[in-house]
């Protein structure tokens, strides 16, 4: 249990993982594909072992490019 990670999903917790970084690195493919929506947010919290993912409401979004 020490490496499992947590998954948030619009504040719940939802689901936990031992793979943290390929969840991430998968969900951001997904999205920079256009496969899932590009607003949503996908953040990885290191020190509480935690992945919270936003798609909800009212959020603030930054511009992002990519070159």
């Amino acid at each position: 249990m020490k490496q499992m990670v947590k998954i948030f999903i619009n504040g719940s917790w939802r689901y936990i993982t031992d793979e943290a970084q390929r969840f991430v690195n998968s969900m951001k493919m997904l999205r920079s594909n256009g496969l899932i929506n590009t607003h949503i947010s996908i953040v990885r919290d290191i020190i509480n072992k935690e992945i919270k993912i936003y798609s909800d409401a009212g959020r603030a979004l930054r511009p992002l490019l990519i070159v």
